[in-house]
Formats: structure tokens, sequence, C-alpha cells
């Protein structure tokens, strides 16, 4: 793969981020277009711990889009409540087509994607509170316990 990127350096791509990336550019809900980027350089990394090889792609936003803080702003209130419909529908139809186990499953893995993701975005805010010097605000609901998530699930299977 990294062969034909050496021809490819200069050539412009769109970038779609979704809502599980760890990034601060991440959307808080759905895929975003972020507009298009040129590739300018690539390489690989070596992991000492794992032995795996990463591809590392430098990119650059090109001129003349709508700003990035603008795209930013991106979902808006009114396409989180859309977001949130469609979640609703989705587990409507996994229950309605392979059953409320799989429905409860489901609604695990999502509670468990919300835990992960919040964390991260409370561990990436900490740092820049820290970076900056000021005092950390205690987030509601920080935390939860494996107890809290499973009886969300329930309740929520009910």
């Amino acid at each position: 793969m990294h062969l034909s990127l050496l021809s490819q350096v200069g050539t412009q791509i769109r970038i779609l981020r979704g809502y599980c990336l760890e990034s601060p550019l991440a959307p808080s809900a759905g895929i975003r277009y972020d507009g298009l980027y040129a590739i300018r350089r690539y390489s690989l990394k070596l992991s000492n711990k794992t032995g795996l090889h990463r591809l590392v792609l430098t990119i650059e936003r090109v001129a003349g889009q709508r700003p990035l803080h603008e795209v930013t702003a991106i979902p808006r209130p009114s396409q989180l409540d859309d977001w949130q419909l469609f979640e609703k529908y989705e587990g409507d139809m996994i229950r309605q087509r392979r059953g409320d186990q799989e429905f409860l499953e489901w609604k695990r893995a999502k509670a468990e994607e919300r835990i992960t993701i919040g964390q991260w975005r409370r561990t990436l805010e900490l740092r820049a509170e820290l970076k900056c010097g000021t005092h950390p605000r205690p987030s509601k609901g920080s935390l939860l316990s494996q107890a809290e998530v499973k009886d969300g699930i329930l309740e929520a299977g009910k």
C-alpha cells in the first residue's frame, strides 16, 4: 500500500470523520464531511511494543473551503435529535428482526461505546485544562460502574 502512496503525494482526498474517532475533531454523533485535503507526505512507523507497522499520512486542508471552526460545529442540535431518532429506529429494527437477546447485546455495545467516547473526551478536556493551568471541573456523571451500565441496559430493554 505504501508504494502506491509514493505517486499520490499532492493528490486531493475527501475526509469523513465518524463519532467513534478518538480525535478532538470528531463529531459528537454520526459522520461528518470535513472537506478536501491534499496528501503532503507519508511514512511508516514501527511500534516497538506490538511489532506492527503504522502508516502515517500528513495531510493539509485545501484553501477556499468552509472554515474548519464552522465544520466542527456540525452536528447541530437538530441533527443530534435526528441521530437519536435514527438510533431508536435501528434498535427497533434489531429487536424486530433478531429478537430481544440481540437487541440487549446491541444496547450493551452502544452503552459501552458511549462510555468509552465520553471518558476519552473528558480526558482530552482535562489535559487541555491542565495545560492551560485552569482547575478541572467535575463532570456530571463522569464515570459509571458496570452495574450502572447493566441497569441502564436492562431499563432500556423494557
